[in-house]
């Protein structure tokens, strides 16, 4: 918990923008470098297609990390979605 650290930036592009914000934070887990990545939409139904805009958010974050940070191995990235309906 000691190198918890807030990330100014952000994963997300300009197509899920206007459906996802989202919250970063970069710790070491086993002395490799991991993102916990809060993920927070507001959806008033079930959807179908959240599981894919995470995994393309996921897949987009390697992208930028590789080519930002000239990384060679992936970091590890724990989403959270909060789903806030009444139904289960």
């Amino acid at each position: 918990m000691e190198t918890l650290k807030l990330q100014k930036d952000t994963f997300i592009n300009k197509e899920l923008q206007e459906n996802f914000s989202d919250i970063i934070y970069r710790v070491k887990f086993n002395n490799r470098d991991a993102y916990i990545c809060f993920l927070f939409e507001h959806k008033s139904y079930k959807d179908k297609m959240t599981i894919f805009q995470v995994n393309k958010y996921i897949l987009e974050s390697w992208m930028t990390i590789v080519q930002k940070e000239n990384k060679d191995e992936l970091p590890i990235i724990i989403p959270m979605v909060i789903y806030h309906e009444k139904e289960k």
